[in-house]
């Protein structure tokens, strides 16, 4: 069967198809010149790529034609559509994957015309639609990262206010020791430590260290009982609930005696701080 030409564009590059034995096919200079390598190195650079992996390619992928150059028959190496799949993948450029999309279209398509590149444009534009897609959602992942850190960032705050209206103080007993250890062992610092036991960060460190001056009484002597992170959990869980009614009568005090200076400061004919 007689080879004819065909000129089809490819990235603003005119590429000439080949067409031999009912498929299309390309030179290895123009395969170049798709995958973005130099004019002059064009034909030289896929000839190399092709000899290091000659043993993956088949009949199918390849073959050897005559083809008329400068008024002169010469023996041009040619590549079917998988052979510019394969080719493509061992170069591994920006254009690779642009024109494997390209080849499958062209070279395996129905006809080699510049019609034949419509499919493949609405394809990439398609892509180029995702990926904007996928842009705008990952946009919006990061905001609610945002938000979710400042939300972190107040409830951190808010912890911090209520532990430092814990002002007092617990005594010291060797259950304090064994739920300041185990929670040390948990990883915990001993400034949390202080503030979730209500003792103080240098006793912390003493009983951390095991220099802590126990006292000669009773109580303080014996075997360290040895608490689960469960039993600490609910013990401390259990005194926060008792503690919770205190706090809360304390308040409603608090606030309670602030509306009622306010209230005369009002009828005085004063005014409010932060008016």
């Amino acid at each position: 069967m007689a080879t004819q030409l065909t000129t089809v564009p490819f990235e603003g590059t005119n590429l000439t198809v080949i067409d031999h034995n009912d498929q299309r096919w390309l030179t290895a200079e123009q395969i170049g010149l798709a995958l973005g390598y130099a004019e002059q190195n064009a034909r030289d650079g896929i000839v190399r790529l092709f000899n290091r992996h000659k043993d993956e390619f088949t009949e199918d992928d390849t073959c050897t034609v005559k083809l008329t150059a400068q008024g002169q028959a010469r023996d041009f190496r040619i590549f079917s559509a998988t052979g510019c799949h394969l080719l493509s993948f061992f170069s591994n450029t920006p254009r690779a994957k642009q024109f494997r999309a390209w080849a499958k279209a062209v070279l395996a398509g129905q006809a080699a015309t510049p019609g034949s590149m419509e499919g493949v444009e609405q394809r990439l534009g398609k892509v180029e639609h995702n990926l904007g897609i996928m842009a705008e959602n990952m946009a919006a992942l990061v905001m609610i990262s945002r938000q979710q850190a400042e939300k972190l960032d107040v409830t951190g705050r808010y912890i911090g206010l209520l532990e430092i209206n814990q002002k007092g103080k617990v005594r010291v007993t060797r259950k304090k020791e064994a739920e300041a250890l185990a929670l040390r062992a948990q990883g915990m610092s001993m400034r949390d430590i202080s503030a979730v036991l209500r003792i103080s960060p240098t006793a912390v460190s003493q009983i951390i260290n095991g220099k802590y001056p126990w006292a000669n009484s009773e109580d303080d002597k014996g075997p360290l009982p040895t608490p689960t992170i469960e039993e600490l959990i609910d013990s401390m869980v259990e005194h926060e609930r008792e503690r919770l009614p205190r706090l809360l009568d304390a308040l409603k005090r608090t606030t309670g005696s602030q509306i009622k200076k306010a209230r005369v400061r009002i009828a005085s004919g004063g005014t409010v701080e932060g008016e």
